[in-house]
């Protein structure tokens, strides 16, 4: 029983990456809603647009692919329903850049995930958050001057997660 954001997106459909099936599976919460989903339902969705939402359609409505869903099926795969986790971070996006020492950026990620944020692998206009920990990226630390993007270093991330 995979989670539903890793099952869409190892379906290797054009042009869906990680935080794409994470946002497809935020806003329909399991495959079938969103193998159902219209163009417009798509279009709904932030950071979706009309070459990913035609590549997504176009995905489903191929019988191979319909084929492959039902061999998955049969064997017992069954990707589990996504449900949005809402908390005192919702609303959050961060993106996470160098070595903290309170864990890898996965954990610290799950953390926030946890609490209703949100990761971006890229700095973006959206970006809540950069955290910086040890040895950070160049590139993030630019593009988050150059957007004005706040950035945490682990202490102030502390706080925000509410640790000592």
């Amino acid at each position: 029983q995979p989670e539903l954001p890793r099952f869409i997106y190892g379906l290797g459909i054009r042009h869906i990456g990680e935080q794409t099936a994470r946002d497809l599976a935020e806003a329909f919460g399991s495959l079938t809603e969103l193998e159902h989903a219209t163009l417009d339902q798509l279009l709904d969705v932030d950071g979706i647009g009309t070459i990913v939402a035609e590549s997504l359609l176009a995905w489903f409505a191929d019988p191979d692919n319909d084929d492959l869903l039902r061999k998955f099926h049969d064997l017992g795969v069954h990707p589990q329903a996504f449900e949005v986790v809402r908390g005192k971070l919702t609303g959050v996006t961060f993106v996470i850049t160098g070595t903290l020492a309170m864990g890898t950026r996965d954990e610290v990620a799950a953390r926030l995930e946890a609490l209703g944020a949100k990761e971006q692998k890229t700095v973006s206009k959206d970006t809540t958050y950069l955290i910086v920990g040890e040895d950070p990226g160049g590139s993030k630390l630019a593009k988050a001057e150059k957007l004005g993007t706040e950035r945490l270093d682990e202490s102030s991330l502390k706080k925000l997660l509410d640790l000592k």
